[in-house]
């Protein structure tokens, strides 16, 4: 008993694992820029469709940590600023609380990105960029692309890379996997020592 106890002991310790990993994180603060300023810090700066989103970082039917890197796709109409593929791969936090990037609406947006993400921010491959909801980035609707911003120009053939997974949720998938992989052995051993001693020959 004392044996399976251990095991129950187990699952339910990696279900705290995966519970600490989907833990809130504090929320996003930052000022507001105008659209010329947003403009001025930005990398790369296109008008597009939202047409896909990849998740990642978290676990298959479990939410993840608001941190978690998420990848907006989107076809790009037009180009401002810098170097953007006609389908490109935009890299943000799965949630606002983390300033993870909000779009609302139908679209097509105004996005402005980086080639580089900061500390606090999930990491980019090289030909995607990074955007967060302080960096302006917001639906066409909401406001002309003002004309300071020169006329459009059209982006790179083909899809920009696409990077995979990071984050902390490869790393609690791996440790609940373990620790699942642990109490199926012990399973084993526990049920092996019930069983009655063989009868002398």
């Amino acid at each position: 008993m004392r044996r399976l106890g251990l095991v129950v002991s187990l699952l339910v310790a990696s279900s705290a694992l995966v519970a600490l990993d989907a833990s809130p994180a504090a929320a996003c603060s930052c000022a507001p820029l105008t659209a010329e300023q947003a403009f001025d810090v930005a990398d790369a700066v296109f008008v597009g469709d939202w047409v896909e989103t990849l998740p990642g970082g978290a676990l298959a039917g479990v939410d993840g940590a608001s941190d978690d890197p998420t990848r907006l796709i989107f076809e790009v109409d037009g180009v401002y600023k810098g170097e953007v593929f006609a389908r490109q791969s935009v890299v943000t936090a799965r949630d606002g609380a983390s300033c993870g990037l909000e779009l609302r609406g139908e679209g097509p947006f105004l996005v402005f990105g980086r080639t580089a993400a900061s500390e606090f921010e999930p990491e980019v491959e090289a030909g995607e960029l990074s955007a967060n909801q302080c960096g302006g980035s917001r639906a066409v609707a909401d406001g002309a692309v003002p004309a300071s911003f020169g006329p459009p120009s059209a982006p790179v053939e083909g899809s920009s890379p696409v990077g995979g997974s990071d984050g902390v949720g490869a790393i609690v998938a791996m440790a609940v996997g373990g620790a699942l992989a642990g109490a199926a052995v012990l399973g084993v051993r526990a049920i092996r020592g019930r069983r009655p001693p063989s009868p002398p020959g």
